[in-house]
């Protein structure tokens, strides 16, 4: 385990510096300042050594007169827009729990949905429940983000003109009605991938042999279903969670903009929008550490659920 932890660590490493030099390197291309694509990329390293080092330092740089592409702003201590500068730690510790709560929120409906939008079908598999499921996971998958956003919107707004009711939100932020829409956009993808990927893992599953030998031995339906079925199952269903993670993560900045939520997708946006380096490489690294952390807590899960990784990982 300490050598898996290690080959991660030195990976999400080398992963941090890379996406500090990206940032740069775009931010310089996209200045119009004349220099060559050569001369951009030596400015980039040079920044991204700067601030590694005041990284080092504990300084992650400051910020004046920060607020998101026009958003109203929320209430808060230290305020929203300031004529004064501030540390970005700060703009970080205000903008990015909202962020995570609202995925956070999108994966918890996109599983607890998903997994038995899913599982049911499997056990019914020629029956129209699950030609059904495939279809809408394809109406699922492919549907655009914002194409999502603004027809929930149209629809929050007509049942509170037409019908009087307000209990869904067409934007802005508080974690009652208003998160409400944006967290069904965001678990859209993710609820139909988790749907699709279980419903052909249970399938297949609960057509093997060992499953057979268990429903001629007389085990309950339970037993069968989830000491064998969705045990095996799990790391499958497990990988297409962290996959509708990365689903949710990119269209973040766009479900953000749309409902007026004040997070770090718009708020990086915006930095990206003013060429404020030092706090889109921030925010940047914010959304990239969070998901390479989520997906090193999925692959320690692999190696609790499944022994023949840890034996792996032990060799």
């Amino acid at each position: 385990m300490f050598r898996f932890l290690l080959r991660r660590l030195l990976f999400i490493a080398g992963t941090i510096i890379t996406i500090i030099f990206f940032v740069f390197f775009g931010l310089n291309l996209a200045e119009g300042s004349g220099l060559s694509p050569v001369e951009c990329a030596l400015q980039a390293f040079h920044s991204s050594l700067g601030y590694l080092q005041g990284v080092l330092h504990g300084d992650l740089g400051m910020v004046t007169r920060f607020s998101p592409v026009g958003l109203p702003a929320v209430p808060t201590q230290s305020g929203m827009v300031t004529g004064a500068s501030r540390p970005i730690s700060e703009l970080i510790l205000e903008y990015y729990p909202r962020s995570m709560g609202l995925l956070l929120f999108a994966l918890a409906l996109a599983f607890l949905i998903g997994l038995p939008a899913g599982v049911l079908p499997a056990l019914k598999r020629h029956s129209r429940l699950s030609f059904s499921l495939l279809t809408l996971t394809l109406l699922g998958i492919s549907a655009p983000s914002f194409f999502a956003a603004l027809v929930l919107q149209m629809v929050a707004v007509r049942l509170s003109q037409g019908f009087g009711l307000h209990w869904l939100a067409a934007g802005g932020f508080g974690w009652d009605r208003h998160i409400i829409l944006p967290g069904l956009v965001l678990a859209a993808r993710p609820l139909a991938h988790v749907a699709r990927v279980s419903f052909v893992a249970l399938s297949e599953i609960w057509e093997q042999d060992y499953i057979r030998t268990a429903k001629s031995k007389g085990l309950f339906f339970r037993d069968i279903f989830t000491r064998h079925a969705l045990k095996n199952a799990a790391i499958t269903i497990l990988t297409a969670l962290g996959v509708s993670f990365r689903f949710a993560l990119s269209s973040l900045p766009v479900v953000e903009v749309i409902f007026g939520w004040p997070g770090i997708g718009v708020a990086m946006l915006e930095a990206i929008k003013k060429k404020d380096g030092m706090v889109a490489v921030n925010l940047a690294l914010c959304l990239g550490l969070t998901f390479m952390v989520f997906n090193l807590l999925l692959e320690i899960t692999y190696r609790y659920i499944d022994p023949r990784l840890r034996s792996e990982t032990i060799g």
